[in-house]
């Protein structure tokens, strides 16, 4: 055998020799990215140093996601600087993974930071960058600064993908800007993004919380126009948008069509079916409901709200003797009373003139520290 072919033997086996530990490297970085572990991805990386086999951009990456992840932006930082030196140039895949990183950390102006940074560098952000950032100030509820980040986009001639338009609604929504919300709907009909199932939610809900529940209502049925299937996160915000509009009797249909569909509900839309009753002053149909919950158990589990919800129903109806059975059963059960349900049981007592039960709740209060507002 030649000594050229042994060379390039050789060569070929120090190849994948390096492509093994490198890919066992990301593989356990991946990992460590995962469970913000920062510690144990910067020693993946500094034992990659003395191994033999240099780290490469991938493997950077990974470890400026776990820093980003661990609240670690100055250490992040350094080792941005460190591939300078070893002359990595970061990447737009780099850059767009940070920001990711940073948006799950909730380090909003950091990611502000390094999108500035990728700018000044001569890079061009491409549409998943934008989506990273506004993703980080939804989180920080910077709904301005996601919406100019929004606006850039014509400007740069980037097309907008629905990831876009779900974080914009959900930065939208946050600032209670409930029509702005609508006109992102309009948005995506004029793009090539029709609107989907999330972006249908986000204007429901943002409609319901504005308590245009009518226009939440008129989504609906655009959305079933459109061939796009509710599912439960739907039929809670519509549920919400018919307490608001005193229907609860829609809300109790809305259910049984959910039901009937083959949606199962889910606490916080049993909750807010017994919040709607409760507006109407049903205090037996919110009764039934909660009896329905505590038989299903662990499939369906009251909290809190759901027990408020039913006192408050009782007190509408005058039924205090209801609202202190509630209470002792949450006591049996578990169940903390917070200050919403203490409110609740004493203004349905002082109602019906059971001013020592009142005064005891507010002692109550007064002992555990909470806030009755």
């Amino acid at each position: 055998m030649s000594k050229h072919r042994l060379a390039e033997g050789a060569k070929s086996w120090h190849q994948n020799h390096n492509f093994t530990i490198r890919a066992r490297q990301n593989q356990l970085l991946q990992d460590y990215c995962r469970r913000a572990l920062w510690q144990k991805a910067v020693a993946v990386l500094d034992d990659s140093h003395g191994s033999g086999v240099p780290a490469d951009l991938a493997t950077y990456s990974l470890a400026l996601d776990a820093c980003f992840r661990g609240h670690q932006s100055e250490l992040a930082s350094s080792l941005l600087a460190e591939l300078r030196q070893k002359n990595f140039r970061p990447d737009v895949v780099v850059y767009n993974s940070s920001i990711s990183a940073c948006s799950k950390a909730q380090l909003w102006e950091k990611a502000v930071g390094l999108f500035s940074e990728l700018r000044n560098s001569g890079l061009q952000p491409n549409v998943i960058t934008h989506n990273a950032l506004m993703g980080a100030c939804e989180k920080a509820t910077q709904w301005s600064r996601a919406l100019c980040i929004y606006d850039e986009l014509p400007m740069r001639r980037l097309q907008p993908s629905v990831r876009t338009y779900a974080a914009l609604m959900s930065a939208l929504t946050k600032g209670q800007l409930w029509m702005r919300v609508v006109t992102v709907l309009d948005d995506m009909r004029a793009g090539s993004s029709p609107p989907d199932l999330i972006a249908y939610n986000a204007a429901i809900t943002a409609t319901e919380k504005g308590s245009a529940w009518g226009l939440a209502l008129h989504l609906h049925s655009e959305m079933l126009g459109s061939s796009v299937e509710p599912d439960v996160v739907t039929y809670s915000g519509l549920m919400r948008a018919h307490e608001k509009g005193h229907r609860w009797d829609q809300a109790l249909a809305l259910l049984d069509r959910m039901r009937g569909s083959g949606i199962s509900a889910d606490t916080i839309a049993m909750n807010t079916c017994i919040s709607a009753c409760a507006s109407g002053s049903q205090w037996g149909h919110a009764q039934r409901l909660l009896d329905e919950m505590e038989r299903r158990g662990t499939c369906i589990k009251p909290d809190a709200i759901s027990y408020t919800g039913v006192m408050d129903a009782c007190a509408r109806s005058e039924r205090w003797e209801g609202v202190l059975r509630l209470m002792e059963d949450m006591q049996r059960r578990g169940i903390a009373h917070d200050g919403m349900a203490y409110y609740t049981a004493i203004t349905a007592f002082l109602a019906a003139r059971q001013r020592p039960r009142a005064l005891g709740l507010m002692r109550q209060i007064q002992h555990r520290e909470l806030d009755p507002d």
